[in-house]
């Protein structure tokens, strides 16, 4: 009740005054005649054109791509309501409070220290990523130090084995205390849709192996059911009519860099259906955009058979010359992109093209 829908989705849309109604384009289909209408009298909204229609939950959950507690959460926070829990679901809600709040922190922390490093900087100068970028991504670096984010974290007054439940510490062995999970790695942090940090992926710049580390699940982070980069996309995914998938985190910046902010990519595991479905919540179309050598192909062929068993229309781009997104970009540029981008090839004609007949679903 504290929440006027008017209000509420002048946010999103832009209205105009209409009687005693206000009126706008429809969010939710493509329209140059404006048929959404909101009515503060009834706090409902209604496209004539479309057919959708409801409350502001209902106007959230479509818009935001939410589900209901979700959206529920967003509004109690946004009129000052605290909502009333059990016992057993306010425990595991302060528990992922703190959890959260601990990755903000953890954020902070690389990103200061990558101000600081020469090294770390210099690498992703050479790789063409721009201030504006790192800071957008909030790209940070983990010093060398074995315990320097433990103790800042523990000064901050997080506990070392909450530090550890949340895959920044490690326990030595034989129990002797703990020690940072990420020394000497870039920092990405992964964040969920509401924009809250929940993981790292961390990438060496020594040499040391795994060249990639993420971190491990925990009470706030599923690796099979985040898309790295999908906060900052979804908007543009639902404007653009599809998603870019791509194979890594610096392709996911270099690609929004360059002006195409639809591309997302899976946190250096395996593609899932749950990666799927939620491709799915924002749109129909999904194109692979993939190293053209032979483990990229491989992977092309691996991710379109689940994307397909997903219910989603897939098309593939393999980026020739046996370069990666990143590096073609930076050296072809973005018209040079853009071209490609305009003739992906048909999962089918991939299939046929590359083998693997038997993998089509």
């Amino acid at each position: 009740d504290r929440i006027d829908i008017v209000e509420m989705v002048y946010e999103y849309v832009h209205l105009k005054k209409a009687g005693q109604n206000w009126k706008g384009l429809c969010p939710f289909h493509t329209e140059k005649t404006p048929s959404f209408t909101v009515s503060p009298a009834k706090q409902i909204f209604h496209c004539f054109g479309c057919g959708a229609g409801g409350d502001i939950f209902t106007f959230l959950t479509r818009y935001e791509t939410l589900t209901f507690p979700e959206a529920l959460n967003m509004l109690a926070k946004k009129a000052g309501v605290t909502l009333k829990v059990s016992p057993k679901s306010a425990v595991r809600a302060g528990e992922k409070e703190v959890l959260i709040n601990m990755h903000r922190d953890a954020s902070d922390f690389f990103r200061q220290n990558l101000a600081r490093n020469t090294k770390a900087a210099a690498y992703l100068r050479d790789r063409g990523i721009d201030k504006e970028n790192l800071d957008a991504f909030a790209v940070g670096f983990a010093p060398k130090s074995w315990n320097a984010l433990l103790n800042y974290l523990t000064r901050k007054g997080y506990k070392p084995e909450v530090i550890k439940k949340a895959g920044l510490a490690v326990q030595g062995k034989g129990n002797k205390g703990h020690y940072d999970t990420f020394r000497e790695r870039i920092m990405f942090p992964i964040y969920d849709l509401k924009g809250d940090v929940v993981a790292f992926g961390g990438r060496s710049i020594d040499g040391s192996e795994p060249k990639y580390l993420n971190s491990p699940e925990t009470p706030i982070f599923n690796k099979r059911r985040i898309l790295y980069g999908l906060n900052r996309a979804k908007d543009s995914i639902k404007k653009n009519g599809s998603a870019l998938l791509m194979e890594g985190y610096l392709d996911v910046i270099a690609t929004h860099m360059f002006g195409f902010s639809n591309a997302v990519a899976a946190l250096g595991t395996a593609l899932t259906l749950d990666h799927g479905k939620l491709i799915k919540r924002f749109v129909e179309e999904v194109i692979l955009v993939f190293d053209s050598d032979q483990a990229g192909i491989k992977a092309a062929k691996t991710a379109a058979g689940i994307l397909l068993e997903s219910g989603l229309e897939v098309k593939i781009l393999s980026v020739p010359d046996n370069e990666d997104p990143d590096s073609f970009l930076r050296k072809k540029g973005r018209e040079a992109f853009d071209t490609l981008l305009k003739a992906p090839s048909h999962v089918i004609d991939f299939f046929v093209k590359h083998g693997g007949k038997k993998h089509i679903v």
